[in-house]
């Protein structure tokens, strides 16, 4: 009896779990979905590929280089640029 209260026990906390991570998913799957529409909302089209390439695609900066054929120092400043254009975006959402 104490093992099946164990193993039921033990099934409730997996199925939470299970819940858990569905739930996470969910959020995750919504966050990303807003941050595509605001890189959307970027207006130069280097500045979208290399936050589309960094933020949607998980690449690296090395990746983002080669890809676009840029110095490192060059993908960074265009990023910063990047940043900032995105910064003035989501200044107006909040207004």
């Amino acid at each position: 009896s104490g093992r099946k209260d164990r193993m039921a026990e033990l099934a409730v906390k997996i199925a939470d779990a299970e819940r858990e991570i569905v739930e996470q998913r969910t959020q995750a799957f919504h966050k990303l979905r807003e941050i595509e529409e605001v890189i959307k909302g970027v207006k130069t089209s280097d500045y979208r590929k290399i936050l589309h390439m960094r933020y949607i695609e998980n690449q690296t900066w090395e990746k983002i280089e080669v890809a676009l054929s840029y110095s490192y120092q060059w993908v960074c400043k265009l990023h910063g640029r990047a940043l900032l254009e995105v910064g003035k975006i989501l200044k107006v959402d909040k207004s």
